[in-house]
Order: structure tokens, then sequence, then C-alpha cells
């Protein structure tokens, strides 16, 4: 018996969440990435760019600090060293080595959102993708550990079959509280 798309009911779809951490958020998103366009553009406006800008803003500065501190090393030494200072600071720190997953578009949907709390400690994520009709819900529950102020943030990313074009994706999601201060 095959799924029926015309059925009320909400079925889970199947999907593999992957990490994509070394992009730069850039606040709140909900985005469904059909093609390897859409996907180049996506690492380009959330990672490539920023970390240009981040480059060319701060590129000058930073070298005459390091002239200031290290003097007398050559040039290329002086551009490892701001490659360095530059890795091993917020956003973009631990990606000097970053890639991107291969996604074959022609089979599968990337979807991504955002999820905010707050919370003492680190919140536990709990994601689901259901279909009803030709509508996908792709849901992400947030669990609070405690009630203090810390904002939170973490992004979703999954994988899964090709979603039809013709097809709506929801984003949704809430924030709970499953344990005290």
């Amino acid at each position: 018996m095959g799924c029926d798309s015309t059925s009320s009911t909400d079925n889970s779809v199947p999907f593999e969440e992957i990490t994509m951490e070394w992009l730069n958020s850039g606040g709140s998103f909900e985005l469904r990435v059909d093609t390897q366009a859409e996907y180049d553009s996506l690492i380009y406006h959330r990672f490539q760019k920023p970390l240009d800008d981040y480059w060319n803003r701060n590129y000058e500065t930073t070298l005459l600090r390091l002239k200031d501190t290290y003097p007398g090393l050559t040039d290329a030494e002086y551009e490892i060293l701001v490659r360095n200072v530059f890795y091993s600071t917020f956003p973009f720190k631990g990606t000097e080595n970053a890639t991107h997953p291969i996604i074959d578009f022609n089979r599968y949907t990337l979807l991504g959102q955002s999820a905010h709390s707050g919370g003492c400690k680190q919140p536990v994520y709990t994601t689901e993708l259901t279909r009803k009709r030709h509508d996908y819900t792709f849901f992400v529950t947030v669990g609070m550990k405690g009630t203090c102020d810390m904002a939170i943030s973490h992004n979703v990313w999954i994988l899964t079959k090709k979603i039809p074009a013709s097809s709506n994706v929801i984003f949704d999601g809430i924030a709970i509280l499953i344990e005290g201060n």
C-alpha cells in the first residue's frame, strides 16, 4: 500500500540532519534550497561574502597591529598571522578548512531554519518533518534548560528526498521549558 497524497493526517517524512555550522547565521532564517544555484548563492551570501567583507574591513588594521607586535617578519609570514587571527575570531573561528556538503539536488531538498531560546544551559533540539497532502512542515522543538536570560541560537539543516516544486514547506517551531534553573 503506497502513500496517499490526499490523506488529511500528518505523515512522518524521513530526513537526515546535516551540520553546516560554518554558515554565518545572519539572524533568523527559514530556507528551502532546491537547486545547485540556490545552494551556491547560500554559501556565497552566508559564508564567503561575510568572510570577504570581514577580511577587507580588518586586514590593514590587523596587519599593522601584528607588525608592531612581531617586527621583521616577511609579507608571507604576516599574511599567515592575519589569517590565523581571522580564523580564531567569531564568527569564523574554526572555519579555516570549511567545506560544504555536496548535495545532489536532483534527488534531495535542503531545508534550514534557525531556532532561538533562552535558558541556563545548552538546550535540546528535536526536529521533525511531516507531510499532509502536498504541504510539508519542518518543525523544531527547543527544550530549554532553565529560565536564565541567556540567548541561545542554533541552526538546523536537514536533507530530505526531493520535495516537489508544487509543494509548500511550512517552517514552525516552539521552545518549551524541560528543566528548571
